[in-house]
């Protein structure tokens, strides 16, 4: 297993990544705190690796490659951000950190759970040889083998949201999404304390609070006495003059930390 303080590889990537470090290293003598980040196989929607695989899996192509033993160190893209936006906050954090999750796994595993995330099955298995004949020295991004443990992240305190690549697949391959989902992501940060926020997102009646007054947004009921995992909500609004029923299931709830809340009924279901 590997981790930040491990020696160099050898070969194209690992001369190449070093090669970049070491660019970036002549800008340390203009700053007092340098943050260097080595990433690892970055899993999210809207392209890169996720894009290439559907594309083969979904078609029934998909197939461990090699001997399957050789170690994949992903991360979902969510993780990746806010472990920068971590080295952002923490001014105390310096130096080399690895960018992937805290499990790394075996390619062959890797390949499996994919399988099992997609509902497909693709048993095939892709030789060597094979490989380095098609891609040439490019075969070195799925041959080589990384095993990277993340510890100095532990040490500082960062809580992974995805801790493996089961974690990172569900999110990505759930039951809410559906093949060839758009999706539209978006961020808002508020220059609060967290305890207010979360106190503002516990009492249900807070969509009244920001929704225009003219949509007649109104809480009806909830099914339980405090906000929760499986907690249902029932409102009511108006579009064009014409009532309209909204219904809520709170997924997940997570306190402090975050919460999914799924439309049921209503006009974003």
């Amino acid at each position: 297993e590997l981790d930040e303080d491990s020696k160099n590889g050898d070969g194209f990537l690992a001369s190449t990544s070093l090669a970049w470090e070491n660019s970036a290293k002549k800008l340390e003598k203009y700053t007092d705190r340098f943050c260097l980040m080595r990433i690892g196989l970055v899993l999210g929607h809207g392209g890169g690796v996720i894009e290439k695989l559907d594309q083969i899996y979904s078609r029934g192509f998909g197939a461990s490659l090699g001997s399957g033993q050789q170690g994949v160190s992903p991360i979902h893209i969510d993780d990746l951000v806010s472990q920068f936006i971590f080295l952002i906050e923490h001014k105390h954090a310096a130096g080399v950190f690895c960018g992937v999750c805290e499990n790394p796994v075996s390619y062959r595993q890797f390949h499996e759970e994919i399988c099992k995330a997609k509902k497909v099955n693709a048993p095939l298995s892709v030789p060597r040889i094979a490989i380095r004949t098609l891609m040439g020295e490019m075969a070195d991004l799925v041959l080589q083998s990384q095993f990277i443990r993340p510890k100095k992240w532990r040490a500082l305190g960062f809580q992974f949201e995805y801790k493996n690549i089961s974690d990172i697949l569900s999110n990505l391959y759930g039951d809410l999404v559906e093949p060839g989902a758009e999706f539209f992501v978006r961020q808002q940060w508020l220059p609060n304390k967290l305890d207010d926020v979360w106190r503002f997102f516990c009492d249900e009646k807070n969509l009244e609070a920001i929704t225009p007054e003219n949509l007649g947004f109104n809480v009806l009921r909830k099914d339980t006495d405090e906000i929760k995992a499986g907690t249902h909500i029932d409102y009511k609004l108006k579009i064009r003059g014409f009532n309209v029923g909204w219904k809520t299931l709170i997924k997940d709830w997570d306190p402090m930390r975050r919460f999914t809340d799924l439309q049921l009924k209503g006009p974003y279901k």
